[in-house]
């Protein structure tokens, strides 16, 4: 799923944002590095939502490897692909 299909959480792009302008202030490599993260983050996420462990009562949350950083997402059930269908939407960027 591209980014750019992702619902995210209005403070998740705030947080996305402050912390990629922090990282291309210091380097643009680094800012890029983050970047590379966040998406693999995103594909691992995509590739088996309930994979990553609880975060709370309906989130769930992945630590990034190579950043103070966690994605923290909720996993709903789609209506028109069936009652078994599951994907997963409203991410969060959160300091970890």
């Amino acid at each position: 799923m591209p980014r750019s299909e992702i619902p995210f959480h209005p403070g998740a792009t705030q947080d996305y944002e402050e912390a990629y302008v922090w990282y291309f202030g210091h380097s643009i490599d680094l800012a890029a590095e983050f970047e590379r993260e966040i998406d693999r983050g995103l594909r691992l996420i995509a590739d088996n939502p309930l994979r990553w462990p609880k975060f709370d009562a309906e989130r769930r949350r992945l630590v990034l490897r190579k950043f103070p950083y966690s994605i923290v997402y909720e996993i709903i059930k789609e209506k028109n692909r069936g009652a078994g269908h599951r994907s997963w939407q409203a991410p969060a960027l959160l300091l970890a």
